[in-house]
């Protein structure tokens, strides 16, 4: 059986092991019994045996055919999973900030890995609509609409509603209409800062840096061109949805689940990053009670962790001291997770297991169509949003996958090109959005291109190909 990447994230054991992958484990009578995670950039990579993870995408995906599969009950279902959580995460952060002895700490511990284990469906059921039921949805729409089925699928695949990081740029051009009064910055930040942050151990955006995501322009019209896009996504979409249901049902079905999720894709990420964020100070007081460094909490086991509040357990500073600089190889089954420090050790096991490949030679990648066009123009490759200084205009960004962060990044690019993503990824939306060339999906991009690559974007067919030096931009 082998091993696939899925995903890159900034997250460390702690998010990775008993907030995501353990309870993935559970999904679907337990179909993903292994999973490996790699460092890699500074963010960590995400590997998993590619036939029981493809178990897993498909059995959601077919649930949603399935004729008790209902819409509203699964929002509602989001809905309580995400106000559990966040609950469960306040207790956390009060116990921290009140210095709570360690038989509370375990106990608010485990309810928020409960409540993480009841919020883990809404991170896989989007990869199910890429995986699965997007091809399911092209092949029916292209069969009964084959002259129709490109620009329903776009209708299907807009915006009609407001992301957070859509809502944050907003009230940041209220607040520069209404004369930047202080006050609502300072609400500005405490709702939005969190949109920062992939871990307890990220710092939330300050006022500045919510300024400076928002962009610069005329706000008053930057506003109403905002909520007339969306106003133009509902009734577009809310007139082929009603066409679809008198021509086939079950097609309606699926373009409504695809369309919810443009905007649940991103909230969903966004929930996660309130979580991970806002429990930062259980995090730190189990660091000051132990005397560790900051940050070293996040890099320990389940396990590890409670062994450590019950006394039980002292882990070993120079062993925390690496994880949290040099990085580590996590190997996650359902008995087990063993954590590799070790160098030597992590290629070992490395090339043992997912192998090693080697891209030099790779000349070009193909992914999914998202917006269609072909540009020239030298590579720029984003492992993270702060790199987004180094963009310059007209260069091609290639990422392994792109987030609303990104979109200072995005305003400067001729085409965009990522590992991961379909048709309701971040990505494709905006790309459609600002109507620049993009190729999702290719699955290494990030490992074929460097800095500095000449290539075509040939986005009418899905393919990214290195060019000869003397090849200028064109577009």
């Amino acid at each position: 059986m082998s091993w696939k990447e899925y995903y890159s994230r900034p997250y460390w054991l702690q998010d990775f092991e008993y907030r995501i992958i353990k309870p993935t484990m559970k999904l679907c009578g337990g179909v993903v019994r292994e999973a490996i995670v790699t460092p890699e950039h500074g963010k960590n990579m995400a590997w998993y045996k590619e036939e029981e993870f493809g178990v897993l995408l498909r059995r959601l995906g077919e649930s949603v055919l399935d004729d008790t599969w209902v819409l509203s009950a699964h929002i509602n279902s989001f809905q309580k999973a995400r106000k559990r959580l966040l609950v469960a995460v306040h207790a956390c952060a009060r116990a921290g900030e009140r210095r709570a002895p360690s038989r509370v700490l375990l106990d608010v511990h485990k309810r928020l890995l409960d409540a993480h284990s009841e919020f883990v469906l809404f991170i896989w059921q989007p990869w199910s609509i890429t995986f699965f039921l997007e091809e399911w949805f092209m092949n029916r729409l292209k069969e009964r609409y084959p002259s129709e089925w490109e620009s329903m699928n776009e209708v299907v695949a807009c915006t009609s509603k407001a992301i957070q990081v859509q809502r944050m740029a907003e009230a940041v051009w209220k607040w520069k209409l209404h004369g930047e009064p202080l006050e609502q910055m300072k609400n500005i930040v405490q709702r939005f800062g969190y949109l920062a942050g992939y871990s307890a151990n990220a710092l939330p955006w300050k006022a500045e840096e919510i300024v400076q995501q928002a962009g610069e322009g005329d706000e008053a019209q930057r506003l109403r061109e905002a909520r007339l896009h969306r106003a133009k996504g509902r009734r577009a979409f809310d007139a082929l949805h009603k066409r679809l249901k008198h021509e086939d049902v079950l097609l309606a079905k699926v373009a409504e689940v695809i369309h919810e999720y443009v905007w649940l894709r991103t909230e969903r990420i966004d929930v996660l990053k309130k979580a991970f964020v806002y429990s930062a100070p259980f995090f730190r007081w189990v660091e000051r009670m132990n005397n560790w460094e900051f940050g070293w909490s996040v890099h320990t086991t389940r396990e590890e962790l409670y062994g450590v509040l019950r006394g039980k357990v002292s882990l070993d500073r120079e062993e925390l001291r690496k994880r949290h600089e040099d990085g580590y190889v996590v190997h996650m089954t359902t008995e087990r997770t063993r954590v590799i420090t070790d160098t030597e050790e992590q290629k070992q096991f490395i090339a043992e297991t997912i192998g090693i490949h080697d891209w030099r030679g790779e000349k070009e990648v193909r992914g999914h169509v998202a917006c269609k066009g072909v540009v020239r123009g030298r590579v720029r490759v984003m492992f993270h949003t702060h790199e987004h200084v180094k963009m310059q205009p007209g260069e091609i960004l290639v990422a392994h996958m792109t987030h609303p962060d990104y979109m200072a990044a995005i305003r400067k690019a001729a085409a965009i090109v990522t590992d991961e993503g379909g048709v309701v990824c971040h990505a494709a939306v905006i790309s459609r959005e600002l109507k620049i060339p993009c190729v999702i999906g290719t699955q290494n991009a990030t490992k074929v291109f460097h800095d500095g690559d000449m290539v075509e974007v040939d986005a009418d067919n899905g393919v990214v190909r290195k060019i000869d030096v003397g090849a200028g931009p064109t577009q």
